[in-house]
């Protein structure tokens, strides 16, 4: 990263050149916010929004100043009105998608994800991060949605297998203390949904995990979990 302390001064130096030149504050913005300097970032973004204020950019990034600074409710109308108007700045539906499950609203955090466009690079990314929003949702219907959503992602990745893993152990955490009933006939990721069944399959994502996995480390922690998470036996 550039020194701030050598770059501050030329991005003062361009404002002084034109003050109805937006690009200065934009760069100050985004250099305060990788600062993690949110009330500053607010104020130059603030500017920018002012000078353009019908263009969805300015929008968005001054909603991940104020969500920085812990404003979600503002933080969370600017993300939606920037994602509604450019269905391409990904970025916002992200956004939206952390303030409302920031604020226990997990039902608008995977309507949020689901803005992503299917072309889009981050599209798994989304499906993804609408998993693990579900998982944190008390009982069933989000955990077959979330099913429903992996066994359609066409990636095999670390990441996708932990959320298999991650999944299958929740069902079976809550049927086992009782906050899930056990549906007759009924499947999670393909498997029965019996808390015996998801173990296993939560073992195997695991064990896909570690064969799959960059370091000796890595794979050693990723066999420990499944391991763990395995049904017991007598034998």
């Amino acid at each position: 990263m550039a020194d701030p302390a050598a770059v501050m001064p030329l991005l003062d130096a361009a404002a002084g050149l034109d003050p109805l030149d937006w690009r200065p504050d934009w760069y100050c913005g985004k250099l305060y916010l990788s600062l993690s300097r949110a009330d500053a970032a607010m104020e130059c973004f603030d500017r920018v929004y002012n000078e353009i204020p019908g263009e969805p950019a300015p929008k968005a990034a001054l909603a991940l100043a104020l969500e920085a600074a812990g404003r979600l409710p503002e933080a969370a109308g600017l993300h939606d009105t920037a994602s509604l108007v450019d269905p391409g700045l990904t970025l916002a539906a992200f956004g939206l998608a952390r303030c409302r499950q920031q604020a226990g609203d997990i039902d608008g955090a995977v309507e949020a994800l689901d803005r992503v466009p299917d072309g889009a690079a981050t599209r798994s990314e989304a499906q993804l991060g609408a998993v693990q929003a579900l998982c944190a949702a008390p009982g069933g219907a989000g955990l077959m949605r979330a099913s429903g959503i992996l066994l359609r992602l066409e990636r095999n990745d670390i990441a996708r297998h932990q959320a298999e893993a991650r999944l299958a152990a929740e069902a079976a955490r809550q049927m086992e203390a009782g906050a899930l009933q056990p549906a007759g006939g009924a499947t999670l990721l393909g498997v029965p949904s019996r808390p015996a069944d998801l173990r296993r399959r939560a073992e195997a994502a695991l064990r896909v995990c570690a064969r799959l996995a960059p370091d000796p480390a890595s794979r050693i922690a990723f066999v420990d979990q499944a391991n763990a998470i395995r049904p017991r036996t007598l034998l």
